[in-house]
């Protein structure tokens, strides 16, 4: 053996209470074996205009905010969302939470693209921060689901026979 070999695994230590190990190791064991990793599917038309009609109007507000065509493949921050929604922050993070859980529970990909991106503030310290974009074919099924919506749910504003 002229060469050898070594083979590296990453591994993480968790602190657990002495008195937990058998359950946390019992739990992670059913964990893994009752869930088969699904494969997630891809979005189509249909499922996003389900989505779309399904969802709360901030959570609308925060899709057609990403699904813009000014805005396509560009990242934006939560605060920058909030602030074109004109909510607070925490309103934007409470939205991500169910819909994120909806989108699991159909075992679909995500509609938007999430990552963390480090920033260097004023004073020099850096921070991690979240971003969110959205890409073009997601972005414009998004934007049909507008208009299906709008079909479907006319302003009453903005349609006088509304209230009739």
């Amino acid at each position: 053996m002229d060469e050898l070999e070594t083979v590296t695994t990453d591994y993480v230590m968790v602190p657990v209470p002495k008195q937990h190990v058998q359950g946390v190791m019992a739990y992670l064991v059913r964990r893994f074996k009752a869930e088969p990793q699904q494969e997630l599917k891809p979005w189509d038309q249909a499922a996003v205009d389900h989505l779309f009609l399904e969802s709360n109007e901030m959570t609308r507000g925060m899709l057609s905010f990403l699904a813009h065509p000014s805005r396509v493949g560009k990242e934006f921050a939560p605060v920058d969302i909030a602030r074109a929604l004109e909510v607070a922050v925490s309103d934007v993070a409470g939205l991500l939470g169910p819909m994120m859980r909806a989108i699991k529970k159909d075992h679909r990909q995500s509609v938007f693209e999430s990552r963390m991106v480090s920033h260097v503030g004023a004073s020099g310290k850096t921070t991690r921060r979240s971003s969110l974009s959205m890409s073009e074919e997601i972005a414009e099924m998004v934007r049909t689901a507008e208009k299906t919506a709008a079909a479907l749910e006319p302003h009453p504003l903005l349609n006088p026979d509304a209230g009739e």
